[in-house]
């Protein structure tokens, strides 16, 4: 899975803003996300969820492990 060429103006992406940066579609991404199969997202308020671009390379370059997976990975290392 390769990163589409969105424009990223912050290191914080959006749940549409990442959906478009892992090129699917919004109902594929929350299918991943119910799925615990994407980074968990921060929450930096009570109505806001979004994820790092950086993180989510990284998540990319790592195989695509499990939200869980990427989560011990994570605090492994």
């Amino acid at each position: 899975m390769t990163t589409a060429s969105v424009s990223v103006a912050s290191p914080y992406l959006s749940r549409r803003e990442t959906a478009a940066y892992l090129r699917m579609s919004l109902s594929s991404f929350d299918r991943l996300v119910a799925g615990d199969r994407l980074p968990r997202p921060l929450r930096p308020s009570p109505r806001r969820v979004v994820w790092l671009a950086a993180d989510l390379d990284r998540w990319l370059a790592a195989g695509s492990p499990t939200g869980a997976e990427w989560a011990a990975m994570r605090d492994q290392g």
